[in-house]
């Protein structure tokens, strides 16, 4: 799950970058509207990619606290966007936002949406490669990971 939420926020930031051409931070927000990638599913990938980040904290580490933890965090961004994100990005990107929000879910994707397009996990997969590459003990130990493309 930590792996699965790094991935995802990692190249949620990364298409931040290339597609929106701007940042996470307010100081240096998107001037495009990010809707393809990761957020063709979910208009929050993000968001669920640091909530899948902290439950596998709290798998791995067994611990209450850190299962609150990530409830309370999961809950506190759900009121953020409700009540900060959307406004905001109904106001700066108006009509498109509005297409985007009756196509595209808050949160979790359309499993049916996901198996009947074609996705390009070439982005996904640079990333892992490098990731496994970083993390890998010692140069004799590998790490082997399968990626499933999914096709019409």
């Amino acid at each position: 799950l930590f792996l699965a939420g790094l991935a995802i926020l990692l190249t949620c930031i990364i298409s931040f970058a290339v597609n929106g051409r701007g940042t996470l931070s307010p100081a240096d927000p998107t001037k495009k509207l990010v809707i393809t990638g990761l957020y063709h599913f979910s208009r929050n990938p993000m968001y669920v990619g640091i909530t899948l980040i902290l439950t596998g904290e709290a798998v791995f580490f067994q611990s209450i606290s850190l299962w609150i933890y990530a409830l309370l965090i999961f809950i506190a961004f759900y009121i953020f966007i409700l009540l900060f994100e959307e406004p905001r990005l109904r106001k700066d990107f108006s009509e498109e936002y509005t297409r985007y929000c009756e196509k595209v879910r808050r949160w979790i994707w359309s499993l049916q949406k996901l198996l009947n397009r074609k996705f390009n996990f070439a982005l996904i997969d640079h990333f892992l490669k490098k990731l496994f590459f970083c993390i890998s003990c010692s140069p004799n130990r590998k790490v082997h990971y399968q990626i499933f493309h999914v096709h019409k």
